[in-house]
Formats: C-alpha cells, sequence, structure tokens
C-alpha cells in the first residue's frame, strides 16, 4: 500500500525496574524519529510497567515506566498489554495508563506481520534454489529473511535482485 509506513513491533518483558524496559521505551522513541510505524507489545512482568501511579524511588524517580508510555503514546506508538498476563497478575485494564490497550496475542501477530516481513519473506523465497524452496518451513524462511535484511545495506531495497 502506498505511503505505509515499515512497522516495528518490540515486546517488552522485563518490570518497571528494569533498565531493559527503560532502554526498550527509549528505543521505541528513537524509532518514531526514524518516520516508522513504531508498536509496544507488553508482555510477562513488562504489563506492570503501564500500571498507573507508579512510585519510583527518589534516585529513579525519572525512570517512570508509566510516564515513558504515556510519553510514547502521545508520540503515536501503540502500546498493547497482553490480556492473559494482565488477568494472571491482576491487571485490569482501569489500572493501566490511558491509551494502554489490553490485546491478545493474535493481535501481536497482527502487528509484527507486516508489509515489510511479509515482502522479505518473499523476496528470500524468489532467491532460493528451486530444489529447497518446497522443503523449507515458514520459521526457518522468517530467520533466513531476517537474516538477509540485516546482510542488506541501510536504505536497500527488499526486492529481487
Amino acid at each position: 500500500m502506498a505511503g505505509e509506513k515499515d512497522r516495528v513491533t518490540m515486546i517488552v518483558r522485563d518490570a518497571p525496574s528494569s533498565m531493559r524496559a527503560w532502554n526498550a521505551f527509549r528505543l521505541a522513541a528513537a524509532l518514531m524519529s526514524e518516520d516508522l510505524d513504531v508498536r509496544v507489545f507488553l508482555l510477562d512482568d513488562g504489563v506492570y510497567c503501564a500500571l498507573k501511579g507508579q512510585q519510583p524511588p527518589e534516585a529513579l524517580r525519572e525512570l517512570n515506566a508509566a510516564t515513558k508510555i504515556e510519553e510514547l503514546i502521545g508520540f503515536g506508538v501503540k502500546v498493547q498489554c497482553c490480556s492473559l498476563c494482565c488477568e494472571t497478575r491482576g491487571v485490569s485494564e482501569d489500572r493501566v495508563v490511558d491509551g494502554v490497550e489490553i490485546a491478545s496475542t493474535i493481535d501481536l501477530a497482527r502487528s509484527i506481520r507486516s508489509r515489510f516481513s511479509s515482502s522479505l519473506i518473499d523476496s528470500y523465497m524468489e532467491r532460493m534454489p528451486a530444489s529447497c524452496s518446497g522443503d523449507i518451513c515458514p520459521s526457518m524462511a522468517w530467520a533466513c529473511a531476517m537474516r538477509l535484511a540485516m546482510s542488506m545495506p541501510s536504505g536497500a531495497s527488499v526486492g529481487a535482485p
């Protein structure tokens, strides 16, 4: 579809006290500056990052995950929490930051499957010798396509050579 942005979906699994979660949110903000469709999916203990009313210690006050999520939503990042993870941890929709959507893993799968990833797999499959293309499983195609993408120079086209 013309004009559609490439999408990046980030999965955050760490609690708000983790620097990994904080750095993932920083990266999401940086990716927005690259004119990408950025989505964050909070999974496992990552759902705690979206809780309202967080009170980090004074020395870490600037590392408030909920505040960062509010900022990301304000920038246009779509933030979702895993519904099963929320249910398991007693996190209800009224306890999360406004704008965070409770979603299923099906929603996560749809977010990951983007125009870019689909064309990347198609491009890889086109480049495979005919003798092995019928034997490759989808997960192997995905892994190989991602390896192909990582080897491409920045800004390179995904189309056929």
